[in-house]
């Protein structure tokens, strides 16, 4: 057999091999593991996990009551074992994740970040806006635990009005993009964190340091 034959022959076994050995994954999304109900998937080759996120949100504007959400799915690695949370004017959000390897495994059931109160230093404005109306205000939050940067976060579940938020969370939500179904409506998050929104902390560090360096410098 000639040294192309061999070639195209490896690269066909290859194929088969990656093809018979794809990850399978359940689909689903509910209020917790046992109504979270969906069809076995096969996941694309960059998902090597099947994951299992769960939402948090708790409002004064919805009466304070804790809602959650839970959605199971292919995932990739970078996606496994995360433990965010997002506080604003009126309420917060806490998402967590777990995953399992093998087809047809059931993740573990995700556990919720703790909320701290130790302020760490940083400073973030907070506020809510709808639709037309921004979201700007002059009030600031002191940020604790482990929310060390200031986000934005805009809702959108159609056909309701887009809801923008601002305020202190933890900087792995920065740029991320997620959504969660429940009956017909699809409710899409973007996290995002706005140039400038340095933390007080950092902000004082090079008050404080910026003068000595440059003393150093000089002389």
């Amino acid at each position: 057999m000639g040294s192309s034959a061999v070639l195209l022959f490896s690269c066909i076994l290859s194929t088969l091999v990656v093809a018979g050995f794809s990850l399978i994954c359940t689909e689903c999304e509910g209020e917790d593991e046992k109504t979270c109900k969906g069809s076995p998937a096969t996941c694309p080759p960059e998902s090597e996990f099947c994951m299992a996120v769960l939402k948090s949100t708790m409002s004064t504007i919805e009466g304070g009551q804790e809602v959650k959400q839970y959605k199971r799915s292919c995932g990739e690695k970078s996606m496994c074992s995360q433990k965010e949370s997002f506080t604003y004017s009126d309420g917060v959000i806490k998402i967590s994740s777990s995953c399992c390897s093998t087809s047809n495994c059931v993740p573990p059931m995700p556990a919720l970040p703790q909320t701290k109160t130790e302020k760490n230093g940083v400073s973030c404005m907070e506020c809510r806006g709808s639709g037309d109306t921004p979201c700007t205000s002059s009030t600031r939050r002191d940020c604790t635990g482990d929310e060390k940067q200031c986000v934005a976060l805009t809702i959108t579940a159609k056909p309701s009005p887009d809801t923008s938020l601002s305020g202190c969370g933890t900087p792995a939500l920065c740029m991320k993009k997620m959504d969660f179904k429940t009956g017909d409506t699809v409710q899409e998050m973007k996290f995002s964190c706005p140039s400038g929104s340095a933390s007080l902390q950092y902000t004082l560090s090079l008050l404080i340091f910026a003068p000595i360096f440059l003393v150093k410098v000089i002389g």
